[in-house]
């Protein structure tokens, strides 16, 4: 028998109330974190199982770090790491690390429709 998991169900909350609300399309783990008073690790895991279920889906934010503008959001960062992208603020290359890529959930338009719905 699985055990009730309160973490799980606080953030599976919080995706839920995040999607009734058009104006919100995407949230940081770090606010989700921070809201609930949920380690980290633990958010991105249970964000990780939401994302798996169509809930939410997973992007990257590759931001400049001197000036913190987003540069690009990628799906899949992988075949941009260590390569070079242009920051149209600061006029430089920037060589795409993990320092420079952050992990960004956008609602999923279907999820966001039947939450809407219910």
């Amino acid at each position: 028998m699985a055990k009730f998991n309160a973490n799980s169900a606080k953030i599976e909350d919080y995706v839920e109330e995040v999607a009734r609300k058009s104006r919100i399309n995407s949230f940081y783990p770090q606010t989700v974190s921070r809201k609930l008073n949920i380690p980290i690790d633990i958010v991105l895991i249970e964000l990780s199982k939401l994302s798996e279920d169509g809930r939410i889906d997973l992007r990257y934010q590759i931001r400049c770090l001197d000036d913190l503008n987003t540069i690009d959001v990628v799906e899949q960062y992988s075949d941009i790491l260590d390569k070079e992208v242009f920051c149209n603020i600061c006029g430089e290359s920037i060589k795409v690390t993990y320092s420079n890529l952050y992990p960004v959930f956008y609602i999923n338009k279907e999820y966001r429709e039947y939450i809407k719905k219910k």
